[in-house]
């Protein structure tokens, strides 16, 4: 498993249970990686932000192909699929399908409940036979929904 995708795994799990400043967060998570390459820094920053920035397309995006909503998740599931999501969706030019579908799962066999690994193997999966057909809002019917999902902006 890459030390990249671990650190942006563990910052988003600190993140989403504790809060605080983001920045810091995977800064310290990197400090705790001895001699990690300043590429993986890179990339895993790049992870952390984006999830975090892209949150609500993401959401959006596994909520159409999980048959269960995954604000009913266990933290360290919706932290595995946004992971998967957010690589599959947005990093496709340094991410391949592939490395994120198995990466989550195994993120998800280390830190999630039993179980686990095979739902978010089962939800990217369909997320990758899907993605390019999902039915996004009509900007014509639903502007400000649709607005909100290009730019994972909450509606208000």
């Amino acid at each position: 498993m890459s030390s990249a995708r671990k650190i942006a795994y563990k910052t988003l799990l600190h993140y989403e249970k504790k809060g605080g400043a983001l920045r810091a967060a995977i800064e310290e998570s990197c400090r705790r990686v001895p001699g990690l390459e300043d590429r993986d820094k890179a990339f895993s920053r790049d992870l952390v932000s984006g999830v975090v920035q892209r949150r609500n397309t993401l959401d959006w995006c596994l909520n159409q192909v999980s048959r269960r909503k995954i604000d009913s998740l266990d933290p360290a599931v919706r932290a595995s699929l946004r992971l998967g999501a957010f690589q599959m969706l947005f990093m496709r030019d340094r991410a391949p399908a592939y490395a994120a579908v198995n990466e989550s799962v195994e993120l998800a066999k280390e830190h999630a409940p039993a179980g686990a690994a095979a739902f978010v193997n089962g939800v990217l999966r369909s997320l990758e036979r899907k993605r390019d057909g999902l039915p996004w809002p009509d900007e014509g019917k639903q502007l400000v929904q649709a607005l909100s999902l290009r730019h994972s902006h909450p509606e208000w």
